[in-house]
C-alpha cells in the first residue's frame, strides 16, 4: 500500500517545475528528471527527521537548484580537460584557438556562476535561465520580492567583477 504524506500532493504537482528548472542548469533532460526526484526524497527525509517546512514548493525549488548546481560543479569538474582536448582536435573548427576560446569562456561562467552564495545563485539561475519574475522567485526561495532583486543584482555584479576580462571590447577599470 502506498502512503500519502501532507506535502505528497503539492510535490508531485511541483515536479514538472522542478525537472525545467534543474534541467536549465544541468543541460540534460534525464538527469533534471534524477534532480528533481532527489529533491522530493530529500523532502520526504527531512520531514521523517521532524523538519519544519512551511512551502513544500519552496523547499524543493531551493534543494533541487543546490542538487543541479552540485551535479553541474561535477560535471565542470570532469570535463575540463575533455573541453580543452576536444576543442583542439576538432576537425571541422576553422579556427582551434577561437573554438577553444569560447570553451573556455563558457567553463569560466559557469564555474564563477557555481561560486556565487547560495541565494544569489539561486536567484540569478531562476531569473536568467529559468526565465522566472521577481515575484516567482521570492515566493520559491521564501523571501521578499525586493530581497529577490538584490540577490539577482548582487549575482550579475559579481558576475560582471568576476568575468570583465571575456569580453575584449569592453572598457576595462570600471
Amino acid at each position: 500500500m502506498i502512503q500519502v504524506y501532507p506535502w505528497s500532493e503539492e510535490a508531485l504537482a511541483s515536479r514538472p517545475s522542478l525537472v525545467s528548472a534543474a534541467r536549465r542548469v544541468v543541460r540534460d533532460a534525464t538527469e533534471a528528471e534524477d534532480v528533481a526526484d532527489e529533491a522530493i526524497a530529500r523532502l520526504a527525509a527531512a520531514t521523517a527527521a521532524g523538519e519544519s517546512i512551511e512551502s513544500v514548493a519552496g523547499w524543493l525549488h531551493r534543494a533541487a537548484l543546490r542538487i543541479s548546481v552540485d551535479r553541474a560543479r561535477a560535471w565542470v569538474r570532469r570535463r575540463q580537460e575533455g573541453w580543452r582536448h576536444e576543442a583542439a582536435r576538432r576537425p571541422t573548427a576553422p579556427d582551434p584557438e577561437r573554438v577553444l576560446e569560447e570553451v573556455e569562456t563558457r567553463e569560466r561562467l559557469w564555474l564563477a556562476v557555481l561560486e556565487l552564495p547560495d541565494r544569489q545563485r539561486d536567484a540569478v539561475v531562476l531569473r536568467q535561465m529559468d526565465g522566472r519574475s521577481f515575484r516567482e522567485i521570492a515566493d520559491l526561495l521564501e523571501i521578499s520580492e525586493a530581497t529577490a532583486r538584490g540577490h539577482v543584482h548582487a549575482a550579475r555584479a559579481t558576475l560582471r567583477r568576476t568575468l570583465w576580462d571575456l569580453d575584449p571590447t569592453e572598457g576595462r577599470g570600471r
